[in-house]
């Protein structure tokens, strides 16, 4: 059972429907307005959208903060242990612009050598150093869970940290060495495991002075922190905890996925990683994220500096620190760090000023037609529309905005898609005692599921061609070699092959089974004579036109091609927090997605394997299994994993938007990353 504080559903949801709500998303990007060539600053529009504003400034973010808003912000203040963004804006790791250099693999790949960059410091003068990397680790190691992007041992194997450690050596100052419990992939590695890593600094390693463990384990109640910030003045007094160390508290061999080993439960009552021994130091190490949560969450006194919570958050290694936040608004003011020692332009701005909008076709509209703002995203009501995507970059912009404009176009690292739930109980509509889980079961109906999805029609008439198919597991934009499959194999005109040869008719023009049974030539084990293609559909686009004129476009080109679906539209927290993984009253749920971030490669591990915490449709396949688990250790491709996931789909895949983005001509090096990380550092003024 996933705890309430690990995350089923992660962020990746929340940004779909962001996304669908208004058509265009706008991602974090600066803007430039009139200048001079040195010390100048710029003014930004985060988002032409914002499906949550910044909330949480802590990095080691649990499911309920894990957001984009949360996560732009603090990647240009607190740098994760490998960067994610490159010149040709290819979802790649960027080492030159990385904390710590290229892993080196050893020990059969069963050993991982890390050496960080011995010239980075943290804005008090300390070192970022290898204890940084433990501190990180010591706290998931106490507790996985309440990471937001932890993805808990499926059927006993392990897929992420700190699940798969063995134990972690710090070398020296700036090495630390890995071992796993088995041989892993390098690209797999950095891009997945290492990237959910932020080196957090000893200033931060602190526990409530009044706060001591208890014979009862010293379990936080109710999982508040006796550190509170209940004066709204950060008036917080705290004591080292130890977490940051040299000594690594995890064990691997006391992991979640092993069984009758001595181990430590926390206090939700889940097995963490850690052995008894060390059961002293997992509660301080617990208690370390309570009482940064305090901090994470007195908004009010983020940039204030004469306050503790403003001390805990001016310690920065990022590119900049934070000047100013008004947590009404969530207007802020961000300025460069002298102390940071990575990569930076010249003449890159000294200050970033972000200016926060709420409603696309309305006051983000504004701030762009009246050049407050340099960046931001063209409503797609606003564009001309187009017949392929080739042509966004030249079609029309039906609104006036500064002449001072250049465009480009930002994908986002993403897949949508619609879950079909093998364990619906939901009674069949023709009356022939089968539960549609058992049709949905069936390789051939998820086949036509898909083929029954009219992906040319939706991208043209509700996207106005602003938007792609997602049909496999893999993001087909950016451009990128990972499969070799470009285009969607479903299609209509199949559908009504693979219906008879399998036993069923149409009657009153819906597909009907007329010879159950199993084998050839039959509907399929637990389907009985009379079933009928009828489904319930949860969708989760209340308040969305587009959302609702794609679904709508798919009930209708369902019931053309023998399908009924009956759509039942709701809230998107309604649908997340109803169809989830085992829940049995729902057939198929429309709005999800996700965001590959972090975790890069898409490898499907968190969503695809059986008894994955994100698989909704509670999908089970065990040669799926075996090319997912095949894909962490480099054994089985991913053009061959996308290829066997879409002869035998777990979801019907839809679609994705791409955004249009207008940028000032003055802004040099500016260009969209798909991982979502952003790099103002590396933007510059141009005459």
């Amino acid at each position: 059972m996933i705890k309430k504080h690990r995350a089923g559903v992660r962020a990746g949801f929340s940004l779909v429907m962001g996304m669908t709500l208004m058509g265009l998303i706008a991602p974090a990007v600066p803007a430039v307005a009139a200048t001079p060539k040195t010390a100048f600053s710029w003014t930004v529009n985060l988002e032409s959208y914002q499906p949550a504003s910044p909330n949480y400034l802590y990095p080691y973010m649990d499911g309920s903060h894990f957001t984009q808003a949360n996560s732009v912000m603090q990647l240009q203040m607190y740098r994760p242990l490998y960067w994610f963004g490159t010149s040709t804006g290819l979802v790649a790791p960027n080492y030159a612009e990385s904390v710590a250099n290229i892993p080196v693999l050893s020990n059969g790949n069963k050993t991982a050598t890390i050496s960080l960059k011995p010239n980075l410091v943290w804005s008090n003068g300390a070192s970022v150093q290898a204890k940084d990397v433990v501190e990180w680790l010591n706290i998931m190691a106490s507790d996985p869970g309440i990471w937001g992007n932890y993805s808990p041992p499926v059927n006993g194997t392990a897929t992420t940290v700190p699940d798969i450690l063995k134990t972690v050596t710090v070398v020296s100052k700036f090495v630390l060495k890995l071992d796993f419990n088995s041989a892993v992939n390098l690209n797999w590695l950095v891009m997945n495991p290492l990237s959910n890593i932020t080196p957090l600094p000893q200033a931060w390693d602190r526990n409530a002075a009044s706060w001591t463990a208890s014979t009862s384990g010293g379990h936080i109640s109710n999982g508040t922190s006796k550190y509170a910030a209940s004066n709204g003045h950060g008036a917080l007094a705290t004591v080292s905890a130890g977490c940051w160390s040299a000594n690594y508290i995890g064990n691997g061999a006391n992991g979640p996925g092993s069984a009758g080993h001595d181990v430590v439960t926390d206090q939700y009552g889940e097995p963490t990683v850690v052995a008894n021994a060390n059961a002293a130091q997992a509660y301080k190490c617990q208690e370390v994220w309570y009482t940064m949560r305090a901090f994470a969450l007195d908004t009010q006194n983020w940039a204030d500096t004469t306050t503790d919570t403003g001390k805990i958050w001016a310690v920065t290694d990022g590119a900049f620190k934070l000047k100013s936040f008004d947590s009404a608004t969530t207007a802020r003011v961000m300025v460069k760090s002298a102390s940071y020692k990575g990569p930076r332009a010249s003449n890159s701005p000294t200050k970033l000023n972000y200016e926060p909008c709420f409603n696309v076709t309305g006051d983000c509209q504004t701030l762009l037609q009246t050049g407050k703002v340099d960046v931001a995203g063209v409503p797609s009501s606003a564009m001309a529309a187009i017949t392929s995507l080739s042509k966004a970059a030249t079609a029309k912009i039906n609104i006036s905005v500064p002449k001072t404009m250049k465009r480009t176009l930002s994908y986002s690292w993403s897949v949508g898609y619609s879950w079909m739930n093998w364990a619906s109980t939901n009674a069949n509509a023709g009356n022939s005692g089968t539960q549609n889980g058992d049709i949905l079961k069936q390789q051939y109906i998820r086949l036509v599921m898909n083929d029954s999805y009219p992906v040319a029609s939706i991208v043209k008439n509700a996207y106005r061609g602003y938007a792609y198919s997602t049909f496999g597991p893999i993001p087909p934009f950016p451009t990128n070699s990972y499969t070799s499959v470009k285009v969607t194999p479903f299609k209509a005109s199949l559908i009504t092959g693979l219906m008879t040869s399998h036993g069923w008719t149409k009657v009153s023009g819906v597909w009907t089974c007329t010879s159950p049974g199993t084998g050839s030539g039959h509907c399929g084990a637990n389907i009985g004579n009379g079933a009928t293609m009828n489904f319930g559909m949860d969708s989760a686009s209340a308040g969305s036109t587009i959302s609702q004129a794609a679904d709508n476009a798919w009930v209708g080109a369902a019931a053309a091609n023998g399908i009924t679906l009956n759509i039942n539209i709701e809230t998107f927290n309604t649908v997340i927090g109803n169809d989830t993984a085992g829940a049995t009253g729902w057939d198929i749920s429309t709005g999800s997605g996700w965001i590959y971030a972090p975790g890069f490669l898409p490898t499907g591990e968190p969503l695809f394997l059986t008894g994955a915490g994100s698989n909704a449709g509670s999908f089970s396949l065990a040669s799926m299994d075996t090319d997912i688990l095949g894909t962490l250790n480099g054994h089985v491709t991913l053009d061959k994993y996308e290829r066997d996931f879409l002869a035998n789909p777990p979801t019907v895949g839809n679609t994705w938007t791409v955004s249009v983005i207008l940028y000032n001509k003055h802004i040099g090096g500016y260009l969209p990353q798909a991982s979502g990380y952003v790099c103002p550092e590396n933007w510059h003024y141009t005459a």
